[in-house]
């Protein structure tokens, strides 16, 4: 609850009173709008960006900023993986 001391309202009460409030809302809305949409199915994805890893879906290669990164993750993860068979080949 809000409290009043000569006209001024403690900021941080307000502010969790607001917070509280706004969370609340913001969760019922999205629950409904999930809840309620429909989408036909010609307006539904055909593909997914590869990065997705989308089992059983057609993929395109993405070329956005979230594509490039997994490539460079990809990449990063597979020469980390080289470089330890490496070591261990060389090791008794």
């Amino acid at each position: 609850m809000v409290r009043y001391t000569k006209a001024k309202v403690h900021f941080t009460e307000l502010f969790s009173f607001v917070t509280a409030c706004s969370a609340s809302i913001l969760f019922h809305a999205m629950f409904m709008l999930i809840k309620q949409v429909k989408v036909d199915r010609d307006l539904r994805v055909e593909a997914y960006p590869h990065f997705m890893e989308k089992k059983g879906f057609e993929s395109y290669h993405s070329t956005s900023i979230l594509g490039r990164i997994y490539d460079e993750t990809e990449k990063a993860i597979l020469q980390q993986s080289e470089n330890d068979k490496q070591i261990r080949k060389l090791s008794f």
